[in-house]
């Protein structure tokens, strides 16, 4: 049981269970834990603490857009974080991060991530409606 303080992920992100070792699952942090909050239906109950939970949403926001996704492939975690922030109780935090995320940057990113060797490029296809709709320009 993880209590959630830490992700399901027992291998390297984005290699196959034949190539990989086992590793310790990451611990969750505070967009995690807003994530949590949102998906358990206690946003509206601690709403004050998943506003500061968000806070965290910016943070990434920034690193994200300056990351490169070649190297560090985790930016489908973020855009699922961000999308899901602003269709379940979205707070001033998250638009704000939503804002300020550049959705081109976002959609290139998705497609190295998805068209790559993964070949599911009809998954930008999927979330490219609910970027346009709630990510910046």
């Amino acid at each position: 049981m993880r209590l959630l303080l830490f992700t399901t992920n027992t291998r390297a992100n984005g290699v196959g269970a034949s190539v990989s070792k086992k590793k310790m699952p990451d611990i969750t942090g505070p967009t995690f834990w807003a994530l949590y909050l949102r998906g358990f239906k206690l946003g509206k109950y601690l709403f004050p603490l998943l506003f500061v939970l968000d806070l965290f949403l910016i943070i990434d926001v920034l690193v994200w857009d300056k990351k490169d996704t070649e190297k560090d492939d985790d930016i489908i975690n973020h855009t699922s974080m961000l999308l899901y922030s602003q269709l379940q109780l979205p707070t001033p935090a998250s638009k704000l991060a939503a804002r300020l995320s550049n959705r081109n940057n976002m959609m290139e990113k998705l497609k190295s991530y998805w068209c790559g060797w993964r070949n599911s490029c009809y998954f930008t296809k999927l979330t490219e409606p609910l970027i346009k709709k709630f990510i910046g320009e």
